[in-house]
């Protein structure tokens, strides 16, 4: 086990380091929009949460609501109980219509990135050797090529698609 520890885990961050410096910072805008529209669409679905306690606190309590003058009994108030149940429908509908956008252009940049890694392999195999960023160039036979561009530039990918998304 602690072999595994001090063997493996640093393997994975190294895998990690280098799928964020060549993924995440190569798609920088394309990120940080995927990133922000998630968290907004998490934060619509907090925001729904929130007014269904709040009003199930007031409903609980038996107390009034008061809002700009108007003071309206939560038990009693038809009007109070539509207005609730539209904010947490239009809050609901405007974080699906979020996630949905982020799941889309998730996906979009994935195929994106994985096209660019297919490329890039292609372009080492041309070459006879893979290049690095931090390796120097070194020989491979046909077969390691052959297996990078089947398996390994999809696997990247769902990574980056993994690691991009915050659902």
């Amino acid at each position: 086990m602690r072999k595994f520890f001090t063997q493996s885990v640093p393997t994975y961050f190294e895998v990690i380091k280098w799928l964020a410096k060549d993924s995440l910072l190569r798609f920088k805008k394309r990120s940080l929009f995927i990133v922000l529209v998630g968290f907004a669409g998490l934060a619509f679905q907090a925001f729904a949460i929130g007014q269904v306690l709040y009003y199930a606190k007031l409903l609980d309590k038996g107390g009034e609501f008061s809002f700009g003058g108007i003071s309206l009994y939560p038990r009693e108030s038809l009007f109070l109980l539509v207005g609730v149940a539209s904010g947490i429908l239009l809050s609901i509908a405007i974080s699906s219509y979020l996630v949905f956008k982020v799941k889309s252009k998730a996906l979009v940049l994935s195929l994106v990135y994985e096209r660019f890694l297919i490329k890039k392999s292609f372009e080492a195999w041309v070459r006879g050797s893979a290049v690095d960023n931090d390796m120097a160039c070194v020989r491979y036979p046909e077969v390691v090529f052959s297996r990078i561009i089947n398996s390994d530039c999809k696997l990247c990918s769902r990574a980056f698609f993994k690691t991009a998304t915050p659902y």
